[in-house]
């Protein structure tokens, strides 16, 4: 809008009239009302483990254990949990997160279970479920069980 206005000036030769756009940035980081408290992430755990809902659990863990978006789980495959790192690719930026040594135990006898075998290390641990939609309602679905109110 700015830069419309400020082409109309330039035209109209009004130069000194020309508004310079405030850049302001984005912030990294939510405010702390918005994020989990420890007891509200345990209560979650729970809830998806009242519910015999062990993969959900530990969408739940690596999602709070590596700070990624629930659109990001694709990136977490076993030959991830076998190196404790994951290359997470989103919005065009490349990063990557470590799994702590107690999340990869515990994804990996979760592939060793049979749960998910695979003959391939590059497959998503949590492949099909997935995608963010229906990730997203699990995870919404979680918190109402557990009696957690919902960041918003």
């Amino acid at each position: 809008m700015l830069a419309g206005i400020n082409s109309l000036f330039s035209f109209l030769g009004w130069h000194d009239l020309k508004v310079k756009a405030l850049k302001l940035q984005q912030q990294v980081y939510c405010p702390e009302e918005k994020e989990l408290t420890k007891a509200e992430y345990a209560r979650l755990c729970r809830a998806a483990e009242r519910k015999h809902n062990e993969r959900l659990s530990l969408i739940l863990q690596t999602i709070c254990g590596t700070g990624i978006r629930v659109s990001e789980l694709q990136c977490i495959t076993v030959e991830a949990a076998k190196r404790g790192e994951a290359v997470v690719t989103c919005k065009g930026k490349t990063r990557t997160v470590f799994l702590v040594k107690e999340l990869k135990q515990k994804l990996l006898r979760q592939e060793i279970l049979g749960r998910r075998q695979r003959s391939l290390g590059t497959e998503g641990l949590f492949r099909g479920a997935m995608r963010a939609y229906r990730g997203y309602r699990s995870f919404r679905q979680a918190l109402h069980r557990g009696r957690c109110s919902t960041p918003s």
